[in-house]
C-alpha cells in the first residue's frame, strides 16, 4: 500500500520577499503558488499595498505617455537646439555683430595701422632726401641756363679786386619788366608776369672746401639768412661745389660783391623772376664751383706768360 503524500504547510513570505515580488504581481508574471503567498501577505500589510498601488499608477501613467505624440515644429525645434558655448560662439562671430561695431571697428584699425607706419617710416631721412632733390634740381637748372652776358675777370687776391657786373643783363630785365603785355588767345595758357629780380653768381674756385665757411661767416655778417631748404654753403659732389640760396639787405649788396671777388672771378646776372622781394631784401643764389687741376696748371701758365 502506497504511503500518502505528506502535505506541506502554507508557503510563507518574508517582507523583503514581498517587495521584490510585487512588481511581478501587479503585471500578473508570478505562478499560482506565489500569488497566493503575496495575496495573504497583502492582505495584512497595508504598506505593500500602498506601494502595489503607486506601481499601478505608474504603470498607467507610462501607458498614457506612450500614447503621446510630438508635434513636427517640437522636433525640429528639439534638432536646431543649441548648446549654450554654441550660442556664445555665434554671437562672437564678425558677421553677426551689429552694423555700429563693425564700422566701428574696421575704423580702430585702420586707424591703428596708419598709426604704425607713420612711425616705423623715417621721415626726416624722407624730408632730408627730398629737399636734397629739390635743391639738386634747382643746382642743375642753375648751372645749364643759359648766361645773356659774362664777362669774367680774373682778379688776384688783392685788397681791392676787380669784379664784373653785366649791364646788359639789367637792360634785358628792365626791358622785359617794362615790356607791354602781349594780347593772347582764349586757348593761349596766361603766363604770369615776372616782376621779382634773381641775382645769380657763379665762381670756379681750387679750394672750394677752405673759401666756402669764410663766405658763408661773410653772408651772415651782412645779415643773410638761407632762402631754400639746404644750409648755407652746400656741400655738393657731382657736380663737385658749394651752394648759396640766401637773403640779404640790398645796402649791404656790394660789399657781399667786392669780398666774392677776393677770393676770385665772378659773374653775376640779374633775371627776371616771378618771386617779389620785401622792400630793402634781395635773393642771391652763388654756385661755388670747384676748379679741376687741369683748368689750374692751364690758369698758372697764362699768368706766367
Amino acid at each position: 500500500m502506497p504511503e500518502s503524500r505528506l502535505s506541506r504547510p502554507k508557503r510563507q513570505l518574508s517582507r523583503f520577499m514581498c517587495e521584490e515580488m510585487i512588481y511581478d504581481y501587479a503585471e500578473h508574471n508570478l505562478d499560482s503558488e506565489r500569488l497566493r503567498a503575496l495575496e495573504q501577505s497583502l492582505n495584512g500589510n497595508l504598506e505593500l499595498q500602498r506601494e502595489l498601488k503607486a506601481i499601478q499608477a505608474a504603470d498607467v501613467y507610462c501607458k498614457q505617455m506612450a500614447l503621446a505624440r510630438i508635434s513636427s515644429l517640437q522636433l525640429e525645434k528639439l534638432k536646431s537646439a543649441q548648446s549654450f558655448f554654441s550660442k556664445s560662439m555665434d554671437r562672437l562671430r564678425y558677421r553677426n555683430w551689429p552694423d555700429v561695431i563693425q564700422w566701428t571697428t574696421q575704423a580702430l584699425i585702420l586707424s591703428a595701422l596708419v598709426a604704425v607706419f607713420a612711425l616705423i617710416i623715417p621721415w626726416q631721412r624722407v624730408q632730408r632726401n627730398a629737399s636734397r632733390f629739390i635743391e639738386l634740381n634747382h643746382t642743375r637748372t642753375v648751372i645749364n641756363s643759359p648766361i645773356i652776358a659774362s664777362a669774367p675777370v680774373k682778379t688776384s687776391r688783392v685788397a681791392k679786386p676787380q669784379v664784373v657786373n653785366v649791364s646788359a643783363a639789367k637792360t634785358s630785365v628792365a626791358a622785359a619788366v617794362k615790356a607791354p603785355p602781349v594780347t593772347t588767345s582764349p586757348s593761349t595758357p596766361t603766363v604770369p608776369k615776372l616782376k621779382g629780380v634773381l641775382y645769380r653768381m657763379w665762381m670756379e674756385l681750387p679750394d672750394v672746401d677752405t673759401v666756402a665757411p669764410q663766405v658763408r661767416a661773410k653772408i651772415i655778417q651782412f645779415g643773410g639768412h638761407k632762402a631754400g631748404q639746404v644750409e648755407l654753403g652746400w656741400r655738393k659732389v657731382n657736380p663737385s661745389g658749394a651752394y648759396f640760396h640766401f637773403i640779404m639787405p640790398k645796402k649791404n649788396y656790394d660789399d657781399l660783391v667786392k669780398t666774392l671777388g677776393g677770393y676770385g672771378p665772378v659773374r653775376i646776372l640779374k633775371t627776371a623772376h616771378q618771386r617779389v622781394m620785401p622792400p630793402g631784401k634781395i635773393r642771391i643764389i652763388l654756385w661755388m664751383k670747384e676748379q679741376p687741376p687741369d683748368s689750374q696748371t692751364n690758369d698758372r701758365a697764362n699768368n706766367d706768360q
